[in-house]
């Protein structure tokens, strides 16, 4: 079975990682595969994990109004390579589809996002044209599902959830006992993720506790305007910035608090891994999220983004560490539900028998 994987870019986002742990496992149960990133590659942990695997990677460097170009190069690149199978992300569709009238290989769409968001205007009608001529569609949660069920009119579409790779065999400590608890956030600086609010509720929380701190692991374009609402609102000395890491999980081990504060989410594969490390997680309650965190079991679910919420819960955590403790081994159970080598089978079984 060959398989070819294609994505926009490899830049450093939750669809990005998905596609790098999915192609790396596929890689280990011995499918051949490849990944054509249309708007090119750089030099980023993501692009050096595939490579680590001996996936190749196909960058076109093109513009997103050079169309025509990308579609064209786009079928040079799958003639060469003539896979069986080409798993789409994002809006990638439309690059592809000449490929797939004239080779008829098997098509699959995964649905990262909100179906709205992830693919309209030109992209929804190539995709509704693709469903007609058998593209499979896979969505990361039933909320997902459910909001592409109506928004392409289908009756049901399987669900697949996101995986990122962790290893289970890891001596996890769950729950570190200290006088400062660590709150931390990994996210990009762009909406729909709201780090403005959660520096909001530190400022609240920094009113009832000082024994906390804050840790933002992501970079983006809302970054600078985030530093300076923590310097206005003279946070500094409870509220860091760290940027990207190719190494979250060594920030993940020292913290005891996942925040995720979002205007809209369809599955979190940052709160998956935050769940592996034995994290109560304190979440927007949108989207897929509530598939993932339990409210009162694992962590606090905030209606509304609420600051005053927000304050609330964590204070309310800090204040009570038997509460932290169980909620931090529901975590840390509820997230053996997820696997990459699960996520990786579930596809190859779609994907179907060698062609």
């Amino acid at each position: 079975m060959r398989i070819v994987h294609v994505i926009p870019s490899l830049a450093l986002g939750g669809a990005e990682r998905i596609l790098v742990s999915l192609a790396c496992e596929q890689k280990k149960l011995g499918k051949e595969v490849a990944v054509i990133s249309i708007f090119g590659v750089s030099d980023s942990y993501l692009q050096r994990e595939l490579e680590s695997y001996g996936i190749p990677i196909y960058g076109l460097f093109r513009k997103t109004t050079q169309r025509l170009l990308i579609t064209k190069e786009c079928l040079q690149i799958l003639l060469k390579l003539n896979p069986s199978v080409i798993h789409c992300h994002l809006q990638s569709v439309k690059y592809i589809i000449l490929y797939s009238l004239i080779k008829h290989p098997v098509l699959i769409y995964t649905i990262h996002g909100e179906p709205s968001n992830d693919s309209r205007g030109f992209n929804k009608i190539v995709n509704q044209i693709s469903i007609i001529l058998g593209m499979k569609i896979i969505a990361v949660s039933k909320y997902v599902a459910s909001q592409a069920e109506n928004y392409y009119r289908l009756n049901k579409i399987q669900v697949i959830y996101n995986s990122h790779d962790i290893n289970y065999n890891d001596p996890i400590e769950r729950f570190k006992r200290d006088d400062i608890i660590n709150i931390i956030s990994v996210a990009r600086f762009h909406l729909p993720k709201r780090q403005d609010l959660a520096i909001l509720a530190m400022q609240s929380l920094a009113e009832k506790t000082t024994k906390f701190s804050l840790t933002f692991v992501g970079d983006g374009p809302e970054r600078r305007r985030a530093e300076e609402l923590v310097k206005n609102l003279k946070l500094e000395k409870y509220i860091k910035f760290v940027g990207n890491s190719s190494n979250v999980s060594d920030f993940l081990k020292d913290s005891d608090i996942f925040l995720h504060i979002t205007e809209s989410e369809a599955l979190s594969v940052a709160i998956q891994e935050a769940m592996h490390f034995g994290l109560p997680i304190i979440a927007s309650q949108v989207g897929g999220i509530p598939e993932l965190v339990k409210d009162g079991e694992n962590g606090f679910l905030i209606n509304d983004n609420e600051v005053e919420s927000i304050s609330e819960r964590l204070f309310y955590l800090i204040d009570n560490p038997e509460l932290m403790e169980k909620m931090s081994e529901v975590s840390f159970n509820k997230s053996k539900e997820f696997s990459v080598k699960k996520m990786a089978t579930e596809y190859i079984g779609i994907y179907g028998k060698d062609r």
